[in-house]
């Protein structure tokens, strides 16, 4: 299976994603949100087990394994969401996917004392310098990069970068399509007892605005997309997976072009251009 095609088209799919859910994310509040996210993506992922077929070998530890990728994937749904009411998607897309592969790779480091090397450590500063350009830092206030929604996003980036790890484990247990059921199957479970004292069913009553964005975020984002990612990490580690997060913000460039002619500027062709090479160095260091 050629994983590194998959992984790009998984990066493209959430680049567009970010533009995508904040048109939604004021629509009803994030738990509600995440909820039915969760459910869609359950009933998404069901078909693929019946596909192919493969048993699952039930014990504590599979239990384990996914209910903790569960929890860690419903708090960065959470913050994910509480960032895009309150703070600048833009920045946020290119917050979370810029640093998520440096703290990936720093928590490997100091979970398993892989030492980072000159390369890597090259590529990832690439990588950082890409976001700041992508993010036009330049022109923002103080006040603006650190309003509390973009520190939520920050936040967020290290869930996620917990979640890569985390799923790379469990591959000693499960395969990574039984993983990612799993992990939703008790995400919607945990959504739903979080949900019940709120408006739940508020999304019923809400038009193809809503539902549309929401197919999107849950059947293609998630229960494909982010299968892919769950996929490769078990396959090739979550530290080469997660470098190819850095050209996450140039597809969000790219897809705000088409999706509200957004024109990309000469720093935007520049950021998305770093993000690609600091991807290209990261996974030759990383091995083929």
């Amino acid at each position: 299976m050629n994983f590194y095609f998959l992984l790009i088209l998984a990066m493209v799919i959430w680049g567009a994603s970010w533009p995508i859910a904040k048109q939604i994310a004021h629509f009803t509040s994030p738990p509600v949100l995440i909820f039915w996210r969760n459910l869609l993506t359950f009933f998404s992922l069901l078909p693929i087990i019946f596909f192919i077929k493969e048993k699952l070998n039930w014990n504590y530890k599979v239990i384990l394994q996914g209910s903790l990728g569960a929890l860690i994937m419903t708090t960065y749904n959470y913050l994910f969401f509480m960032g895009l009411q309150t703070g600048l998607a833009g920045a946020g897309g290119v917050l979370v996917t810029t640093l998520n592969p440096i703290f990936n790779f720093a928590l490997v480091s100091l979970i398993y004392g892989k030492k980072i090397s000159f390369q890597e450590k090259f590529g990832l500063s690439l990588g950082f310098l890409s976001g700041l350009f992508l993010l036009h830092v330049w022109s923002l206030s103080i006040e603006e990069l650190f309003k509390a929604g973009n520190l939520t996003f920050l936040l967020a980036s290290i869930c996620w970068a917990f979640l890569s790890i985390q799923t790379q484990r469990s591959s000693k247990y499960m395969s990574p399509i039984f993983y990612s059921v799993l992990v939703y199957a008790f995400a919607t479970l945990l959504t739903f007892f979080w949900v019940l004292p709120l408006d739940w069913k508020k999304p019923l009553s809400l038009g193809w605005e809503y539902w549309l964005p929401l197919l999107y975020l849950a059947v293609i984002s998630t229960a494909f997309a982010t299968t892919i990612y769950f996929i490769a990490s078990s396959h090739l580690g979550s530290q080469r997976a997660s470098s190819y997060i850095f050209l996450v913000p140039a597809s969000a460039v790219i897809s705000s072009y088409f999706l509200v002619d957004e024109v990309p500027k000469w720093y935007t062709i520049l950021g998305g251009s770093l993000a690609i090479l600091s991807a290209r160095i990261l996974h030759k260091t990383n091995g083929e």
